[in-house]
């Protein structure tokens, strides 16, 4: 009997003291596939940081635990055998995979709101919009159980517009309102990837049209039609975002859809707002299309922190600056088509030397477009305005 306590403790202790022992003399992972995130580094101790440099050190025995991942695998399996309606922070109904709902704090829309509105109060003799792009769980809710509450994302559209509406000179086109007023459930389930967050080429054209329409008229619209050609892209696998949280565990039909402009040879690419950065086209749009097995970024653009696109044959000979989060990525190629010089900046990943006051000065500007969906408040966007 003693024997047999002493093999148990002996037995615990190696467990207890090996796996940390492990831990730390493997190479430490960079990045989670199963999860779809860093993963936290080895932490530096810094003066006056000893309770973070203990949370980080805490948050890095979680990450960098010998087969992690496998473990992760494991459990994605027994929840999804469970027929759970939420797994790993996604609400899943039938075959679509959806981001939870969250609503927006009052404080960041008043935030943003009183930026825009400086902004447009200082530049009057330009054309400032701000387009309301849906996400898929404002425009799918109706898919969504009884007892889950769909109406986050619809609300925070209703707290956003409310606020927009407010500000003398600013313009706003809701592309959500519309399409949940002119489009049936079902044509709308056909804008959307069932394992990823963004909308798919279809949806982001659907928004084009409703743009181009609103701010140049159908006759510019008709010509851009003619300019761009639709691909769906039968043969490659389309990994969502979402479906990557699974570990490979949920396997999706999604068709890779893109809207790409047919003869690109007038267009010229920058990645800096001079002409510095000058780059090759297949480094901005469609970057990774030839690979077997493509996500959004590699099949639309990267969320890089400023592109700028010259048309020698553009339809208008309007300038644009379009300041956006990543469901514009995939609107890029058919927007090309309109303005002589189109400006897109990502605020969260801005690295250039112009400020926002100093790129007004040099570009002369006929449109600003704020491109965010309903729930995103980007505060990065809020600092770069401010930034006179």
């Amino acid at each position: 009997m003693r024997k047999n306590n002493y093999l148990l403790i002996i037995s615990f202790l190696v467990i207890i003291f090996t796996v940390p022992i492990i831990g730390i003399l493997k190479p430490d992972n960079k990045f989670s596939m199963v999860e779809n995130r860093e993963l936290q580094s080895f932490p530096i101790l810094k003066k006056n940081k000893i309770e973070d440099f203990i949370k980080e050190l805490d948050n890095y025995f979680v990450d960098q635990f010998p087969c992690r991942d496998r473990l992760v695998n494991i459990y994605t399996k027994i929840q999804l055998i469970g027929k759970n309606i939420e797994a790993r922070n996604v609400l899943i109904v039938d075959d679509w995979l959806f981001t939870k709902d969250y609503n927006i704090n009052m404080n960041s829309i008043e935030e943003l709101a009183n930026s825009i509105e400086k902004a447009v109060n200082k530049d009057k003799d330009i054309n400032f919009y701000y387009i309301i792009f849906p996400n898929k769980t404002a425009m799918l809710a109706d898919l969504y159980p009884k007892y889950i509450d769909g109406s986050i994302s619809k609300s925070n559209n209703k707290l956003l517009n409310q606020r927009l509406e407010d500000i003398e000179g600013l313009n706003i086109i809701n592309v959500l309102d519309t399409m949940l007023n002119e489009d049936s459930l079902e044509k709308r389930k056909k804008y959307y990837y069932k394992t990823d967050f963004h909308w798919n080429g279809e949806g982001a054209f659907r928004a084009f049209e409703l743009v181009i329409n609103h701010i140049e008229g159908d006759e510019v619209l008709k010509e851009a039609k003619n300019r761009i050609r639709r691909i769906d892209y039968k043969n490659k696998y389309f990994k969502g975002d979402l479906e990557r949280r699974f570990s490979g565990n949920i396997k999706n039909k999604d068709i890779p859809i893109i809207n790409e402009v047919i003869d690109a040879k007038d267009l010229v690419y920058y990645t800096s707002i001079d002409d510095t950065k000058q780059v090759d086209r297949k480094e901005i749009i469609a970057p990774k299309i030839n690979k077997k097995a493509v996500n959004y970024n590699d099949i639309y653009t990267y969320n890089l922190s400023c592109i700028r696109i010259i048309n020698k044959n553009a339809i208008t000979d309007k300038n644009a600056l379009v300041f956006k989060d990543s469901y514009f990525n995939a609107m890029v190629d058919p927007m090309s088509t309109i303005f002589s010089e189109l400006i897109i900046i990502d605020p969260r990943f801005y690295k250039e030397d112009y400020s926002y006051n100093e790129i007004i000065e040099k570009k002369d500007l006929d449109y600003i477009f704020f491109c965010y969906h309903q729930s995103n408040i980007d505060k990065n966007l809020v600092q770069f305005l401010q930034q006179y």
